[in-house]
């Protein structure tokens, strides 16, 4: 058995898909989406992140993390 490709788009059977997303995007994309849920809905307090391989995005991606935890401080949040 052969490991699943890694990257965005790689999950067959996804009930919802980002039409557009790319893996030059999805940094960004996700930065903007994080950002706008702050803003709209600023009694959120707190944010965790749950994410696992078939995500697409690794341990090894530390550029990636940055870029969208940086959508907090825009919303008046710490990053």
């Amino acid at each position: 058995m052969t490991a699943p490709p890694t990257g965005v788009g790689n999950s067959p059977n996804a009930t919802y898909v980002i039409e557009g997303l790319t893996d030059k995007t999805h940094a960004a994309y996700c930065h903007d989406a994080l950002k706008l849920l702050l803003i709209e809905a600023s009694k959120i307090t707190g944010v965790t992140f749950r994410t696992h391989s078939e995500s697409g995005q690794h341990d090894s991606t530390e550029s990636f993390w940055t870029i969208v935890f940086e959508g907090a401080a825009p919303a008046g949040r710490r990053d």
